[in-house]
């Protein structure tokens, strides 16, 4: 039998897990597709992990639509919930790519991790040093309210500072899972949450300010 965690240890193995499987998973879309959806996850009262990809209005939803899609789920089932992630393309302040991870916990801190990236030649990727940062909460709100639809524009740089506490990375890697959340989302594949191809790579998964 395990032994019982302590509070900061169960807050700790919640972010550890869910910044694992959602830096898997994204390593994995940008293999397949090049490029991806913003994405949530988050785990539950129970220790669930699942992948939350709700489906905006209209026929080509931008990035931030996708965000604010799925904060609009993570606000309406956070009773049930002890912590969430949105993984998104960002653009650091030096102009690099990178995977941006935004954690939040119920009874834990919320920080932001930036996981930059370069494209080699022969189509393979190379990863440099996580980046962390605290960044303010958008769950665990004292008085959440449904956000506003965001409109279409220019993607702003996400920045990524060093500093602050970051989770640690998963002792193992984990089996992804591929269970996803069914209130008020579409049960899609993992890889479902790659944009529409277009004839401008980024023209639907453009890099957005999260944080």
């Amino acid at each position: 039998m395990s032994p019982r965690l302590s509070r900061q240890e169960r807050i700790q193995q919640d972010l550890d897990e869910l910044l694992s499987q959602s830096a898997m998973l994204a390593k994995a879309l940008l293999v397949r597709n090049g490029e991806f959806f913003p994405f949530g996850a988050t785990i539950g009262k129970r220790g669930k992990f699942n992948l939350v990809t709700p489906t905006p209005e209209g026929d080509r939803p931008t990035s931030q639509d996708v965000i604010t899609a799925v904060l609009n789920d993570f606000g309406s089932d956070r009773d049930a919930l002890r912590a969430t992630s949105i993984t998104a393309l960002a653009t650091t302040e030096s102009g690099a790519e990178a995977v941006r991870v935004e954690l939040e916990h119920a009874d834990g801190p919320s920080i932001v991790i930036a996981l930059p990236y370069s494209r080699k030649p022969n189509g393979s990727f190379e990863y440099g040093e996580m980046e962390a940062h605290h960044t303010g909460r958008r769950v665990w709100l004292d008085d959440p309210k449904p956000r506003k639809k965001a409109p279409a524009r220019a993607p702003a740089k996400s920045t990524a500072k060093r500093g602050g506490r970051t989770t640690r990375q998963a002792a193992s890697s984990t089996k992804t899972s591929k269970t996803a959340k069914t209130t008020r989302s579409t049960k899609r594949e993992a890889g479902d949450t790659a944009p529409h191809r277009a004839t401008t790579t980024r023209t639907h998964a453009e890099p957005v300010r999260v944080g």
